[in-house]
């Protein structure tokens, strides 16, 4: 674990936490996993803020932070349009076996002291409260038109 604490990571300005998020994942050794965990930053359903703090504060392994964002905050369509369970297609997605997908959730739920009979939906809800996630707001949707509420866009 990191010497940092959770405010100092609350309290890094955008470029800087975006900066400090790139730098971290040029860190990681797996080409795809960089690559999802960017794409994820860049639809914001993986903030840079989050990143940091599961990977320092919650001392998360890149594999186990690339499991997490696939399982918990992965986009509602994706998940909708897939016949499959869920861990099944997220072990697809990932080129993984379904007990390694379970075996990362299994301890990434211990990492972030959630226990293991948290659903998704309270992680999901956990991770949008610590800033770890955006709620996703489609163009031309009421939550853009709220007044001060710039953190419900991306």
């Amino acid at each position: 674990m990191d010497n940092r604490s959770r405010d100092e990571f609350t309290r890094m300005d955008d470029c800087e936490g975006r900066a400090s998020a790139l730098a971290e994942l040029t860190g990681c050794p797996n080409g795809a996993i960089r690559a999802r965990l960017t794409r994820a930053l860049a639809e914001s359903r993986l903030t840079p803020h989050g990143l940091l703090l599961l990977r320092h504060q919650y001392g998360l392994t890149w594999a186990r932070l690339d499991v997490f964002v696939e399982y918990y905050l992965t986009n509602v369509e994706t998940i909708a349009q897939s016949l499959e369970p869920e861990r099944m297609a997220v072990a697809r997605r990932l080129g993984l076996s379904v007990n390694t997908v379970k075996h990362h959730l299994t301890s990434v739920r211990h990492a972030l002291g959630l226990g293991a009979r948290r659903g998704s939906a309270t992680i999901l809800f956990w991770a949008l409260t610590e800033g770890i996630s955006r709620l996703p707001t489609l163009p031309g949707s009421h939550l853009e038109q709220i007044p001060g509420r710039s953190d419900l866009t991306p």
